[in-house]
């Protein structure tokens, strides 16, 4: 049969055996129960970082997230939060935990099974495949991160391994494979992309012969498409969830038009279209070293790769497709996901089922014990470099989102009544999680600065006299939308007694010029408008004294749990932007040696923060240690993509210690990388025209 070729369940056509070894069902249970116990024990504690609080939030309220909605995901995350374990945000990551767990079994199955095709009899053979495989991608980070803490790519990968395993059972199994296709639409869009290459497989490989191809595919189509209608019905819950008027209800889906719209995620795809779909060599180079995490298994996934096309062409081409897919969505779609390892997974999870495969074959095949053991010692070896670089603080960030933006943190010392206009997704996502998951501090509004002209947030903004007229839909124009939120913002920059305004960031108010106007309050890590700037005996704000106030407060907050202080790089960067805008402030009104102390402890926590150091060299030049500050602003151009600040405050700071030459080498390193900036190019005159005097 033509199946044949592709699946692994008929070792001969019409025979209709196994090629799963008969202990083969126990040990996928036993790898779903290792993995599933390790992954549970390291899931975060708390609300991880990013979008899970807006995620784990949509889940607890039954909103609506950001496009493309993910109904699956939140009518699972629902479901998750009804566990009797630990706190709300523990028992969604649990969940994604045990769906991370299922996953590495079906990969573990996928394994026995095409070695079963291949002949591999051989327990040694099976026992080092599943390992290499499993071991491999549980240790991968990309993999980690998403498996133990909130998000959207679990799920899609649990959809796509699931369809693989279907599609190797054989032709009795295809209806599953037509229903994740239906259940897709209510995923990750990755889900959706592999799994249609999955049924096209399936599809063609049902047709054999001219004559029979069209009723063949007729066939196929007729008893399986309705299913696959009934998932995608899935897609209804939006509409109803936004009839409801949930506290999160982004875009609000309720007309056809409208649900077209964030399924199709056409205001991310307007707002983000010079990032996406242009391809990025940067992005690609990345995500290559991404892949390249994987060390030890590559050379058995080469291995698996040249042997399985030999002997079952089809499967090895199959997964081969899957994983070239996957990067040219990652490298052509979205190469904006690459940096914070959101794209990958497919491709990685390829790479481990074609090493479990290489491993397998290897032990089979090898026939010296010297051969033999030397692939057992190399297999061995994924596990042991497993255990030593994954640890539960690398693969959770623990409590940080919690205790830096949500309910142990700042929020909860709001004054009453107040509105919090969020900037970052880890804050927005942290807080609403919060405000609307936990039940903190109902009397606090929560508002992203970005979406303030969306009906949902005006909603919560009239009591303060915010009104806006003519706005705009999702699927206007991102201009219209920055405008329409930057006349709410204009309307917020005048103190309400009754309701005081707090902000994230300055960055909303600089962009309508009114940055000049915020003030970072020492009780709370927030900027306020207009608030006053006193001297406080502990050296608060306006102090140029020991460091105090906020920097006390932030200290205290970073030790309050267990672990002193964070050890991962997820869990410090939060802490490291923290500890940067309040330097930063400090810096704006005049207390530059509370700056320093505060961009130091920035630098400390994130050596690769390039926006830290560029400050910590301007607190630097404001006391005059301008050597200090040259050394500390070249640091900055470690980065990746260095700021051109970097150049212009380099070569101003050279000017300033009387290193003309120096600041004209600077100047020339810019233009060499190719740097542009105005600020340069009038450096580069008056540097000029000083040489010309001398």
């Amino acid at each position: 049969m033509a199946w044949s070729r592709f699946a692994c369940v008929p070792v001969a056509p019409g025979s209709g055996a196994s090629a799963v070894p008969a202990w083969g069902g126990v040990a996928v249970l036993f790898v779903f129960a290792v993995y599933a116990g390790l992954l549970g024990a390291w899931a975060a504690p708390g609300v991880g970082l990013r979008d899970s609080g807006e995620l784990g939030t949509a889940g607890i309220v039954l909103g609506i997230p950001h496009p493309t909605g993910f109904p699956v995901d939140v009518l699972l995350l629902r479901a998750f939060s009804f566990l009797p374990l630990g706190n709300l945000a523990f028992r969604q990551n649990l969940g994604v935990a045990v769906m991370g767990a299922l996953t590495l079994a079906l990969i573990a199955d996928c394994v026995l099974r095409w070695l079963g095709r291949l002949g591999v009899r051989s327990m040694a053979g099976h026992v080092v495949a599943v390992v290499v495989a499993t071991a491999g991608l549980f240790g991968w980070q990309t993999f980690a991160a998403s498996a133990v803490a909130v998000e959207v790519y679990t799920s899609a990968l649990l959809a796509v391994v699931a369809g693989a395993n279907a599609l190797m059972r054989g032709p009795r199994c295809a209806g599953i494979l037509v229903v994740l296709l239906g259940l897709s639409v209510g995923l990750h869009v990755t889900a959706g992309l592999f799994l249609l290459l999955l049924l096209a497989i399936a599809v063609t490989s049902q047709v054999s012969g001219v004559g029979a191809a069209r009723d063949r595919m007729f066939r196929f189509v007729w008893y399986r498409v309705p299913a696959a209608v009934a998932a995608a019905s899935v897609v209804f819950y939006l509409p109803i969830a936004s009839s409801r008027q949930p506290p999160l209800d982004w875009g609000n889906p309720e007309g056809l038009v409208a649900l077209a719209h964030h399924l199709t995620a056409a205001r991310i795809r307007s707002s983000f279209a010079a990032e996406m779909s242009t391809g990025s060599p940067a992005a690609s180079l990345a995500l290559l070293e991404q892949l390249g995490d994987l060390g030890l298994v590559i050379p058995f996934a080469l291995a698996g790769c040249v042997l399985g096309l030999r002997r079952t062409t089809g499967i090895a081409l199959t997964a081969l497709s899957l994983l070239t897919l996957d990067l040219v969505y990652a490298a052509r779609v979205n190469p904006m996901g690459v940096i914070d390892r959101q794209v990958g997974h497919a491709a990685g999870a390829a790479l481990c089922v074609l090493a479990g495969v290489g491993a397998g074959l290897g032990m089979s095949w090898a026939r010296p014990w010297l051969i033999r053991l030397l692939v057992t010692a190399t297999a061995c070896a994924v596990p042991v470099f497993v255990l030593l670089e994954t640890s539960p603080s690398g693969a959770s960030a623990g409590y940080v989102p919690d205790e830096l933006y949500g309910a142990g943190g700042s929020l909860a010392r709001l004054p009453a009544r107040s509105v919090l206009v969020c900037w970052s997704d880890t804050q927005c996502a942290a807080a609403l999680f919060a405000r609307h998951g936990e039940g903190a501090r109902p009397d606090v509004a929560v508002v992203p600065a970005q979406h303030l002209w969306d009906e949902q947030y005006l909603r919560r903004l009239r009591t303060l006299g915010v009104r806006e007229r003519g706005r705009p839909s999702s699927a206007s124009q991102p201009q219209e939308r920055a405008d329409a939120a930057a006349r709410v913002v204009a309307q917020l920059a005048t103190p309400v007694p009754a309701r005081p305004v707090f902000w994230e960031s300055p960055e909303p108010l600089a962009r309508i010029g009114r940055a000049g106007a915020l003030r970072m309050t020492p009780e709370v890590p927030y900027f306020r408008v207009g608030a006053d700037r006193q001297t406080h005996a502990d050296g608060g704000l306006g102090s140029d004294g020991p460091a105090g106030g906020d920097t006390a407060l932030l200290a205290r907050a970073r030790h309050a749990r267990v672990s002193l202080d964070p050890s991962s790089h997820e869990a410090r960067w939060p802490w490291a932007r923290a500890y940067r805008l309040a330097g930063e402030q400090s810096l704006r009104v005049g207390g530059a040696a509370r700056a320093i102390d505060m961009l130091r402890r920035a630098t400390e926590l994130d050596p690769g923060s390039a926006s830290a150091w560029i400050a910590l060299g301007a607190a630097l030049a404001r006391t005059g240690r301008l050597d200090a500050a040259i050394a500390s602003t070249r640091r900055a151009l470690d980065h990746r993509y260095p700021s051109a600040t970097a150049w212009v405050n380099l070569a101003r700071y050279a000017r300033a210690a009387g290193r003309s030459d120096d600041a004209r080498a600077w100047l020339r390193d810019a233009h060499h990388r190719g740097v542009e900036d105005p600020r340069l190019d009038a450096l580069a005159r008056a540097l000029n025209r000083t040489g010309a005097g001398e």
